[in-house]
């Protein structure tokens, strides 16, 4: 099972390679000017939930009235929830961007933005139609050696934000191979002091600059190398995000000085047979360009340390349970927070439920769920 997947990672390194390390953008965006098309190529299989009901062989913790769904899930408690993708949590309120003051200047496109000197880019994802008011923000990162394109078909999230009435930022990495600066990993250009912290904050600003955004319902999500990138925003950038999720990705910051200035809602999603970055922990097999292999933590103890952080109860209960996937949850922990972990049973380095590379077909619709979570959660 491991030789299987480190041959299909090594075919897959060699297709996103091949593609170049720049930023292609979607199909939905030219590489500059304005389209309102749609690459969603890669929801394969994804079903767009409604405010009604998000429940895919799962029972929402939106909708305490049911007991188990026809998955194997168990309703966590009603009061972790924290409004559905139109409207904020009632606490707070949503947190209009100055994009919102004037006619919106933005539209679906690969666009530039200069950080600390260097020329970046970002493909910017508007959902389809003309939604009213301040939306919801996902900042979607690529995995090591990936694109912002190659990210929007993995997921295929460019349906569900349409529907949903939700933006997508999916940010480019730099070098060569392309990385993110999380902490250990991945390329020798991390080890360096490159801020990518700071240039996703900078995209997160160019957005709500030019487009209408409830800051209080911005998110991080990513695979891989971007999902070790979500950990680091979640320990070290938190102030921004109101919830984050890692896809098959690790804490490489060091998890003893995670400390998020507000109960940060977690999801993991992670597969037992994954070669690259292991479950239980370790060195792993990637190969890592200049620099020595990082030691991951295992997924219990990244789990642990956010479940401590949120104060949340000691048990779990069944959020997830269908054919491979098995999620946990641990909630509602403080200020309505909530820490989730899915477990692919045989499951290798890949978006479960995704398309294309590192795609593996699984009954978890990992886009779908992280949706599904996110949009529960706003900043206190």
């Amino acid at each position: 099972m491991v030789r299987l997947h480190i041959k299909r990672f090594a075919a897959a390194l060699l297709l996103l390679t091949g593609c170049g390390s720049g930023s292609p953008a979607p199909s939905n965006a030219a590489s500059s000017g304005n389209s309102n098309g749609d690459d969603s190529a890669g929801s394969s299989g994804s079903t767009s939930p409604s405010s009604g009901d998000d429940r895919d062989a799962t029972t929402s913790p939106d909708d305490s009235s049911d007991a188990a769904s026809s998955g194997g899930g168990v309703a966590p408690d009603a009061s972790s929830s924290h409004g559905d993708a139109g409207s904020s949590d009632a606490s707070t309120g949503p947190r209009p961007s100055a994009g919102c003051s004037g006619t919106s200047s933005a539209a679906s496109a690969t666009l530039n933005l200069t950080f600390g000197g260097v020329a970046r880019t970002y493909d910017l994802h508007l959902p389809s139609g003309s939604p009213q008011g301040p939306r919801p923000l996902v900042v979607n990162l690529h995995p090591y050696t990936g694109t912002s394109g190659g990210q929007a078909q993995l997921t295929g999230m460019n349906t569900l934000a349409d529907s949903e009435g939700f933006l997508i930022a999916y940010p480019q990495g730099l070098g060569s191979p392309t990385d993110w600066n999380a902490g250990a990993c991945c390329s020798a250009a991390s080890e360096g002091d490159r801020d990518d912290v700071g240039f996703l904050d900078a995209v997160i600003d160019d957005v709500a600059a030019k487009s209408c955004v409830d800051l209080a319902r911005v998110y991080a999500i990513g695979f891989s190398n971007g999902g070790m990138m979500t950990y680091r925003l979640a320990c070290q950038d938190s102030a921004r995000f109101a919830a984050t999720a890692s896809v098959s990705g690790s804490a490489t910051v060091p998890l003893d000085t995670c400390e998020p200035t507000h109960p940060m809602p977690l999801l993991h999603v992670h597969g037992t047979a994954d070669p690259l970055v292991p479950y239980d922990g370790g060195a792993g097999g990637l190969p890592i360009s200049g620099r020595p292999t990082p030691v991951f933590p295992s997924v219990a103890d990244e789990i642990a340390t956010f479940r401590m952080r949120d104060s949340c109860p000691s048990a779990s209960t069944v959020y997830f349970n269908q054919s491979d996937a098995h999620c946990d949850h641990w909630g509602p922990c403080k200020d309505g927070s909530e820490v989730i972990q899915c477990t692919i049973a045989g499951g290798g380095h890949s978006w479960p439920g995704g398309a294309g590379a590192f795609s593996e077909t699984s009954a978890l619709d990992t886009t779908q769920q992280i949706w599904t979570f996110l949009k529960r959660h706003s900043l206190p």
